[in-house]
């Protein structure tokens, strides 16, 4: 039977720390892992993504590949076939996963523990624990994101309504609902599905832009 990893999530340069701990299956792709983080994190999965591990990027194929694999430096591996327990050997294994190239949100995963299954009786994967809300989308990165707190702290600056009316009244900075995440995670199967029939893929599984 396959182990199940603690892996914890933060999202680089923020502070504090936005962070998500979670249990998943050692068998699972790092496609689904993409997903998974989707989900707990909070972001709305409308940009690519890839995962570095030394001079692996695991990242989906797209067309372009066979334009732009000239003069790389590293292995472009489709994260659809690598499992987890492939390239997180042992704990304190730290994978870099990047969502969004123009915000590019930089994440550092790092495998906190293996443990045995019989231990777990939730359903997997699950968020265990969690600290604070995501960015919003296309906020312009972390230099965007600080700048967007500064000016909702500030009914009195000349952008506050514009943002306020942008951000809505759901967003809260200091707010992380992990019982909604691990609801969602319940439908993992379903939501990757939702989001591949939004895509364009061609005949030999690569995506169109």
């Amino acid at each position: 039977m396959d182990s199940i990893y603690q892996l914890k999530c933060k999202l680089l340069y923020t502070k504090p720390v936005v962070f998500r701990t979670l249990l998943v299956k050692s068998d699972t792709t790092f496609y689904e892992l993409h997903h998974i983080l989707q989900i707990a994190m909070g972001w709305l999965n409308y940009h690519l993504f890839n995962f570095k591990y030394h001079d692996y990027y695991l990242e989906l194929p797209s067309a372009e590949d066979d334009e732009y694999n000239m003069g790389r430096l590293f292995q472009k591996v489709d994260p659809r076939t690598i499992t987890l327990n492939e390239f997180f050997i042992s704990p304190q294994t730290i994978i870099n996963y990047t969502y969004d190239f123009g915000d590019n949100w930089k994440h550092e995963i790092s495998l906190q523990k293996i443990i045995e299954p019989s231990t777990i009786t939730t359903p997997l994967p699950f968020c265990i624990k969690g600290k604070y809300a995501c960015p919003p989308e296309d906020c312009g990165s972390i230099p965007g994101y600080y700048r967007l707190i500064e000016i909702m702290k500030n009914p009195k600056h000349k952008e506050y309504k514009f943002y306020k009316e942008w951000l809505g009244d759901s967003f809260d900075m200091e707010e992380f609902y992990i019982d909604d995440v691990n609801e969602e995670l319940l439908e993992l199967k379903d939501y990757i599905a939702d989001w591949e029939r939004e895509q364009k893929f061609d005949d030999k599984g690569r995506l169109l832009f």
